[in-house]
């Protein structure tokens, strides 16, 4: 059984079922934005990925990650920035349209570390827009919320030890409201 591997390549959207990523729950839609090192296990050969995860089914840009994705269980499209060809649509489909980086819907509100600022709108992050995000994505767990924030907090406290340990906690954690 020597089945050709995929060429995973940035500007990929990839999906991946739970068990054939680490470490996750539920199904992973990614935008690959960086190709790491193939390594290989006993059950095959997988590969470390960053990238953008994207909600189901609109294709929400959620955060970065990394993973490690086992690549025979992988399905691959060629993403709005992807380099590959994208054939023509079949009868009935629509073409993907071609992001030009000013659409508004596409910007990653993400961290810029060091100084934790947000890649999207240039906030202090997380800026309001992820807030909201945030709040959507885990309205029925405040407290996977939470420890979310916390790990970032932690991150953050690293690259700016001029905040205080409250100004980290307001920044980070003060924010979301009710209890857990």
């Amino acid at each position: 059984m020597n089945a050709r591997l995929p060429d995973i390549r940035v500007g990929d959207i990839l999906e991946v079922a739970e068990g054939y990523y680490c470490f996750g729950l539920g199904r992973l839609r990614l935008e690959v934005i960086e190709v790491g090192r193939r390594e290989r296990h006993t059950d095959g050969l997988w590969l470390q990925l960053r990238g953008i995860e994207l909600q189901h089914p609109g294709g929400t840009r959620l955060r970065q990650r990394r993973v490690l994705v086992r690549l025979d269980a992988v399905a691959i499209r060629p993403g709005p920035l992807s380099r590959r060809h994208q054939p023509e649509p079949r009868a009935g489909q629509r073409h993907p349209e071609t992001f030009d980086g000013t659409t508004g819907p596409r910007r990653a509100h993400l961290p810029r570390r060091p100084d934790w600022t947000c890649a999207g709108c240039g906030e202090d992050w997380p800026c309001p827009h992820q807030q909201a995000r945030f709040l959507v994505r885990y309205q029925h767990n405040r407290l996977a919320l939470l420890s979310h924030l916390g790990r970032y907090a932690a991150l953050a406290a690293t690259d700016l030890p001029d905040l205080s340990p409250e100004e980290l906690s307001t920044r980070f954690l003060g924010w979301p409201g009710g209890s857990a």
